[in-house]
C-alpha cells in the first residue's frame, strides 16, 4: 500500500481571513496573513462548521495561495472576512490511520516482486533499496552465431549496476600534458592551441536523459559531433538526452574554450584547465559526487539448450546463497586430450572414433560441428555412408565420425595411426614430401604436415603454412576445434564459481545484462624500466603478457585479492585494451589477476529474480543474506583452520633420500613450513620429494637451502618447487640438506 502524504500542523491553529470574495471555481485566494499558515503544500479549512470546505494549497506567493478546491467538503463561494486556518481535518486522521495500518501490513507480510532483467542496458526502477535474488538464468545455444564458428552457449553471464557512470581519470584515454592529483582530479596545462584531452566512451541508452556535472567537459558521439558542452574551470551541471540510435557516447575533458552543438567544431586555447569530481548520472537532477562503484553479479559457466528449438535448457539457480547449474547438456571440444582410433575406410573418407560416456541415446541427443562451421549429419542408423557424418553409439560408449580424405590428406589406401588422427583433429593436414600441402593425398613416402593459414581453407599451397616432417602434437594456429554438444543421460547439479551480489537502490538504476565476463584470471605482467612500467595484455612489446581471451574491456586488476590501480589503455592489445602500471608502483613479488569482458560474443538471455518491495521482505532478505554470508565465512574459516592446523608430516621421499633430524612439513597461515633435514646416498639431481595436494604452491618457486657433508664443508643447494608437488634439486654438492626454519608462501 502506498503511503498517503501527511501534512505538518500549526501550533494552536491560528486564524487568518480572506481579503476578497471567492467563487466556486477560483484557484487563487488571498489571505490577510499567510505567515499563520504552514509552508506549502498543506491543508487549509475555510469556515468552521459543517459547511466548511478544506482546500489543499500547493504554492504561497506573499499572501496569495494557489489551491486545489473541494479537497474535502464541497467547493462553494466564500465572502471576504471568512476565517481560515490550518485545523485538524478528517483527512489528517484518515491518512494517519491508513498509514499506520499500511505500515503494520508491510511489517507483518513480506512482499516481493518478480523482476526480469533483459539483455543489454536498461533502466530499472526499484521501490526500495534491496538485494536482487536470482531466480534463474536459462541456457541457449547457437550454431555458428555471434560471428563465431562452432557451438556457442551462454558464456559467463553477468549483471552490473552502474553507480557514477564516470570511472577514475586513470581509466580514460589521454593525450597531452596532463597531471592527475587524485583519481578524480585532473589538470591539463596547454601551451598551444593543440587539443590536449582525456576521453571516456560509455554505453548509452537512446532517448535516455542524463545529467553531467563538472568543468571543461563536452559530450560527443563517436564521430565527435558535440551534443553538450560547458567550458571554463567553474563546475556546473547540465542535462542532455541521448539522440536516437546512439548507443555509445564519449565524454571529453580538454582545453576547449568553445564547442558548437551539432557540429564537430571546437576552439582550443593555451592555459590551465582543471576538472574535479565529475559525475554522470541518470535523470534530470544532479547528484552529489561519489566515486564509481559498480555492483556486479557474475558467473563462470556455460549454459546450453537444444540449438534447434531452445528446449531443455541448462538452468543456473541459487540455493542458500550458493549458485548451481542444472546441467542437461555438455559441450566438448575435440582436442589432444582424447584418444582416437581408426574405425574404417570407404571411398573418399575414413571413420574414426573416441570414447564418450554419459550420453543420452537418440539421433537428437547431440550436435557435432566441423572446424569450418559445417554441421555433421547424424543418420540415426549408425551407418556412415559419406564424409561429415557422425554417430553416438551409446551402447558401446563411443562417438564415430567420418573425415573426408581431402580434409585429412590420407589416401584411400592409407590407414592412419592414432597419433596421426590426433594431429588431424588438431588442425594439421598430412601429405607426402613433394606433394601439394593443400591437395596431396598421402599413400607412401616421407610424411609431412601443414596447417590452414585461416583455419578453414585448403585449396592451394598458398593457403597452407607451418610445413613440418615432425608429427605435430599441438593445435594448429587459427584452428577452430570440432565441437560436440551432447545431451546428458541424466541431468546433473553442479556448483559454479560466482562473484558479487547485485543490489538495487531506491529509484532508477542502470543495469547491464551481458555475457563473456572472465573473473580474476591470473595475469602475467611484463615490463622493464625501458618501457616505464609493467603491462598486462600488451602484445606489441610484451606478447607474453596477453590474457587467455581477446579483451573487449578490462574491468579491474587485482593485487592479491584487492582491487589495484592500473591505467587502462586502448591499442596494441590482445583485443581492445591493455593495463599499465608505472615501474615504481609495481610489486614484483605479488600475484596479479584481471577481470575483463572478452571480445568474443555469445548469446545473452534474460535474468529473472525478485526484489523486496516492503520492509518485512527487506528484513527477511537481510537476515537471510547475513546468515548466508556467515555460513560461507565459517566454512572458509574451518577450511583455513584445518589447513593451518595440519600437523607435521613426512612427505614421500624419492631417489634415495631419507629423513634426518625429525624432518617434516606443515601448512600454517597459508605458508609451507619445513623442519629437520634430508640425506641422500648419492648426489643425484632431480625429484627429492612429492608434497601432498593440500601443501602445494599455486605458482612454481625456487628455493636455496644449506647443505653439508662431514668435514668436506658446506654449500648451497638449489631446488625448484612445482605446482604438482615435486621438489627437484637443480644444484647439489653435499649429501645432507638442511630445511630447518624454511618457510615459503603457497600463493
Amino acid at each position: 500500500m502506498t503511503q498517503k502524504p501527511m501534512y505538518p500542523a500549526m501550533v494552536n491553529s491560528p486564524e487568518t481571513e480572506l481579503t476578497a470574495d471567492i467563487n466556486v471555481t477560483d484557484t487563487e485566494i488571498s489571505v490577510l496573513d499567510a505567515t499563520k499558515l504552514p509552508a506549502a503544500p498543506n491543508l487549509l479549512t475555510l469556515g468552521s462548521d459543517e459547511t466548511a470546505e478544506t482546500v489543499r494549497y500547493t504554492e504561497v506567493n506573499g499572501n496569495t495561495l494557489t489551491v486545489e478546491r473541494g479537497f474535502q467538503g464541497a467547493a462553494k463561494s466564500w465572502s471576504k472576512g471568512t476565517k481560515v486556518a490550518r485545523y485538524f481535518t478528517a483527512y489528517d486522521h484518515d491518512a494517519a490511520r491508513e498509514n499506520i495500518d499500511g505500515l503494520y501490513d508491510r511489517l507483518d507480510t513480506a512482499e516481493s516482486e518478480t523482476l526480469t532483467l533483459q539483455p543489454g542496458v536498461q533502466i530499472v526502477t526499484a521501490k526500495r533499496d534491496a538485494r536482487f535474488k536470482l531466480g534463474s538464468i536459462k541456457g541457449k545455444t547457437e550454431i555458428n552465431g555471434q560471428g563465431r564458428i562452432g557451438i556457442i552457449g551462454v558464456e559467463n553471464p553477468y549483471v552490473i549496476r552502474y553507480g557514477n557512470l564516470l570511472p577514475p581519470f586513470y581509466e580514460w584515454a589521454q593525450s597531452g600534458n596532463i597531471r592527475m592529483d587524485s583519481p578524480y582530479d585532473v589538470t591539463i596545462t596547454a601551451s598551444s592551441t593543440t587539443q590536449e584531452f582525456l576521453q571516456y566512451d560509455f554505453a548509452s541508452m537512446s532517448g535516455q536523459t542524463y545529467t553531467i556535472t563538472g568543468a571543461n567537459i563536452r559530450v560527443v558521439d563517436l564521430t565527435n559531433v558535440v551534443i553538450l558542452a560547458f567550458t571554463g574551470n567553474t563546475k556546473s551541471a547540465q542535462t542532455f538526452s541521448v539522440p536516437a540510435s546512439c548507443k555509445q557516447l564519449r565524454i571529453v575533458v580538454s582545453n576547449a574554450t568553445q564547442a558548437t552543438v551539432g557540429t564537430g567544431n571546437i576552439v582550443t586555447s593555451p592555459g590551465t584547465y582543471r576538472t574535479q569530481n565529475p559525475i554522470l548520472n541518470f535523470g534530470d537532477k544532479s547528484l552529489s559526487f561519489s566515486p564509481r562503484e559498480d555492483v556486479m553479479l557474475a558467473f563462470q559457466t556455460e549454459l546450453h539448450a537444444n540449438p534447434t528449438d531452445g528446449s531443455e535448457p541448462d538452468e543456473l539457480f541459487e540455493r542458500g546463497g550458493q549458485y548451481f547449474k542444472l546441467a542437461k547438456w555438455r559441450k566438448l571440444a575435440l582436442d589432444g586430450s582424447l584418444n582416437y582410433s581408426f574405425r574404417g575406410a570407404a571411398s573418399g573418407f575414413k571413420s574414426i572414433s573416441f570414447s564418450l560416456t554419459g550420453v543420452k541415446p537418440g539421433q537428437e541427443s547431440g550436435f557435432l560441428i566441423k572446424y569450418n562451421g559445417t554441421q555433421l549429419i547424424n543418420p540415426g542408423n549408425d551407418i556412415l555412408t559419406q564424409s561429415d557424418m557422425w554417430s553416438n553409439r551409446t551402447w558401446e560408449s563411443t562417438v564415430v565420425l567420418s573425415i573426408a580424405n581431402t580434409d585429412s590428406g590420407w589416401s584411400d589406401n592409407y590407414t592412419p595411426t592414432p597419433d596421426e588422427i590426433k594431429a588431424c583433429i588438431l588442425g594439421w593436414r598430412m601429405y607426402a614430401e613433394g606433394q601439394n600441402a593443400a591437395t596431396g593425398l598421402y599413400e607412401s613416402g616421407k610424411k609431412w604436415w601443414a596447417y590452414r593459414k585461416d583455419g578453414k581453407t585448403a585449396n592451394t599451397s598458398g593457403d597452407m603454412a607451418g610445413g613440418t616432417s615432425a608429427l605435430p602434437t599441438t593445435q594448429a594456429p587459427n584452428w577452430s576445434s570440432y565441437n560436440l554438444l551432447y545431451k546428458l543421460a541424466s541431468p546433473t547439479i553442479e556448483p559454479i564459481t560466482s562473484e558479487g551480489c547485485l543490489t538495487l537502490t531506491e529509484s532508477d538504476n542502470q543495469i547491464e545484462v551481458g555475457t563473456g565476463i572472465v573473473l580474476r584470471e591470473q595475469a602475467n605482467a611484463q615490463g622493464s624500466t625501458s618501457y616505464s612500467g609493467y603491462y598486462i595484455n600488451e602484445t606489441n612489446v610484451f606478447p607474453a603478457s596477453k590474457l587467455k581471451q581477446k579483451v573487449q574491456k578490462i574491468l579491474s586488476v587485482y593485487k592479491y585479492s584487492r582491487k589495484d590501480k592500473w591505467n587502462i589503455v586502448t591499442g596494441n592489445a590482445y583485443g581492445n585494451e591493455f593495463a599499465f602500471k608505472p615501474f615504481a608502483d609495481f610489486d614484483p613479488t605479488a600475484p596479479y589477476s584481471a577481470t575483463y569482458i572478452k571480445l568474443d560474443k555469445s548469446p545473452v538471455v534474460p535474468v529473472t529474480g525478485y526484489v523486496a518491495t516492503n520492509e518485512k521482505a527487506q528484513l527477511i532478505d537481510l537476515t537471510a543474506g547475513v546468515q548466508e554470508a556467515l555460513t560461507r565465512v565459517s566454512v572458509a574459516e574451518q577450511m583455513k583452520a584445518e589447513k593451518d592446523a595440519s600437523g607435521w608430516i613426512t612427505p614421500t621421499l624419492l631417489n634415495g633420500w631419507i629423513p634426518l633430524l625429525n624432518f617434516g612439513v606443515r601448512v600454517k597461515d597459508n605458508r609451507l613450513e619445513f623442519r629437520g633435514a634430508i640425506k641422500c646416498t648419492n648426489l643425484v639431481l632431480g625429484t627429492a620429494m612429492v608434497l601432498p595436494s593440500e601443501m602445494r604452491a599455486s605458482v612454481p618457486k625456487t628455493i636455496a637451502v644449506g647443505a653439508f657433508e662431514g668435514t668436506v664443508g658446506s654449500s648451497v643447494a638449489v631446488a625448484d618447487v612445482y605446482t604438482n608437488g615435486n621438489i627437484d634439486f637443480i644444484a647439489l654438492a653435499n649429501r645432507v640438506v638442511v630445511f630447518e626454519g624454511l618457510s615459503i608462501s603457497l600463493n
